[in-house]
């Protein structure tokens, strides 16, 4: 039996084992907290069904976004072999890619660290901010959000479920844009200093059905993007003049078309 507290602050966890009656396989279970990345591509459906595009070329040209969106990434230190947090995990499902980080020393210390909370959230939130750029750059418009809150891992295979992926998945689902929103459990745990610099901002969020608007904490990827990108972007999705279509590209430009600071990269 699987002991979870119910608080997303709670400060201990319990863990569990299962054993198949058919199998000597032990699966071992474990809450922690964790920060989750979860994001979505644009039209994924419609270049998968498209008779005009290639299966095989869609499915090369994601897995080569997905497995080179960080190379050289580095920010506050190196992630990848910090001790603290140990190898930021992640995984690809279909047109989902899921990143998530734990905010605990180790799965044996499930306790939640500030410190670490403070690391695993902004590299999260850069993660998404090089994935949307990088994106653009490749004409894949990106959709998503960031939660924090218990998750279990199942260390055996890497997977992990919980509050977050549900809070990931509903709010990336709701936006009509493209664009990275953080859920209200991990803006919670944003920083004076994270609220002051260039990665986020406040943002009324498009949201599907002519919902109102809500202000939220957005991913910032405004300074690295170039217009002709997103518009190229929204443009190459098969049957892109559809009307679901345009108004995201049209939500988008407009988040886009806000930004009144000079263009670090533009000619």
């Amino acid at each position: 039996m699987i002991l979870i507290n119910s608080g997303v602050t709670s400060t201990s966890f319990g863990t569990g084992r299962s054993i198949s009656a058919n199998s000597e396989v032990t699966k071992e279970y474990v809450a922690l907290p964790t920060f989750c990345l979860m994001v979505d591509i644009l039209g994924a459906g419609k270049y998968m069904c498209s008779p005009t595009n290639s299966i095989e070329t869609f499915a090369k040209d994601t897995e080569f976004l997905f497995s080179t969106a960080f190379d050289g990434f580095n920010v506050a230190g190196n992630f990848e072999n910090n001790p603290r947090l140990g190898k930021t995990k992640s995984m690809r499902i279909s047109d989902t890619f899921v990143m998530w980080a734990h905010s605990c020393n180790s799965e044996k210390e499930k306790t939640s660290d500030p410190t670490l909370e403070n690391d695993a959230l902004e590299y999260l939130i850069m993660a998404g901010h090089h994935l949307m750029t990088r994106g653009f750059e490749k004409k894949f418009a990106f959709r998503g959000a960031i939660t924090y809150g218990q998750c279990i891992q199942d260390i055996s295979s890497n997977a992990i479920i919980g509050e977050p992926w549900v809070y990931a998945n509903k709010l990336e689902k709701c936006q009509e844009w493209s664009g990275i929103t953080i859920h209200s459990t991990a803006a919670n745990k944003l920083t004076e200093e994270m609220k002051s610099g260039e990665l986020i901002t406040k943002y009324l969020v498009p949201f599907k059905g002519n919902q109102n608007r809500l202000e939220e904490w957005v991913v910032d990827w405004r300074e690295w993007a170039k217009r002709e990108d997103i518009c190229n972007t929204f443009d190459s999705i098969p049957l892109s003049q559809n009307v679901g279509n345009n108004i995201k590209k049209n939500n988008t430009l407009s988040f886009f078309d806000k930004w009144t600071s000079p263009k670090r990269f533009q000619p």
